[in-house]
């Protein structure tokens, strides 16, 4: 090999490998970009089921406190009050002006004793209801939480798998030019290409 065919061969590999080297950063780029939206991804994703779960858990947590309060709460429910009036005024319209005596006053007690032990069942079931609802909201965004970190935990595995691959290829690629770059030129300086440590 000639000393001009030599220096061009030498800087032909020198310039493959700084392409080379190049090639290799913006795959690895590439690569942390795609890890980076992937990621983002699953916490937007996240994010949005537990905004969509959100009221669910909002009602559990106010069927927890209720059931908690049971006297107070059930009180003040909507369904007792009604039921309550209701009674009250038919009572009053079957027994007009406070009359029927002692029928009336144990036809209004056992009236208040019934409606008042029904609806406080219906009432309890009511608030489980929505304590039972609460908590499946919350097993379904915990689910989700678990599944956004296995799928996060995932991209990081592949990614540095993938990273780790391309700059070994790279480092094999780099070295390979330099050493045929290097063996080239001493190739066109006379010496036999394989005298040169590099």
């Amino acid at each position: 090999m000639g000393i001009f065919s030599g220096l061009i061969s030498g800087a032909t590999e020198f310039y493959n490998q700084a392409e080379s080297e190049r090639a290799h950063q913006k795959a690895d780029d590439r690569l942390w970009i795609g890890e980076r939206l992937g990621v983002e991804e699953q916490n937007r994703n996240y994010n949005q089921i537990r905004d969509d779960y959100q009221p669910y858990r909002d009602m559990g947590v106010q069927g927890v406190n209720a059931m908690m309060n049971p006297n107070e709460s059930f009180e003040t429910s909507p369904g007792y009050q009604w039921r309550r009036n209701e009674g009250m005024r038919n009572m009053e319209n079957r027994f007009p002006g406070g009359g029927g005596g002692g029928n009336a006053m144990r036809a209004l007690n056992d009236y208040g004793q019934g409606m008042a032990s029904q609806e406080y069942g219906n009432w309890w079931n009511r608030q489980a209801g929505m304590a039972g609802m609460g908590m499946g909201a919350t097993n379904s965004v915990a689910t989700a939480g678990m599944n956004k970190a296995n799928s996060i935990g995932s991209y990081r595995m592949r990614g540095a798998e993938n990273r780790a691959g391309v700059g070994l290829h790279g480092a094999k690629d780099a070295a390979d030019y330099r050493t045929k770059g290097w063996s080239s030129l001493a190739s066109a300086f006379g010496g036999n290409g394989t005298s040169i440590d590099v």
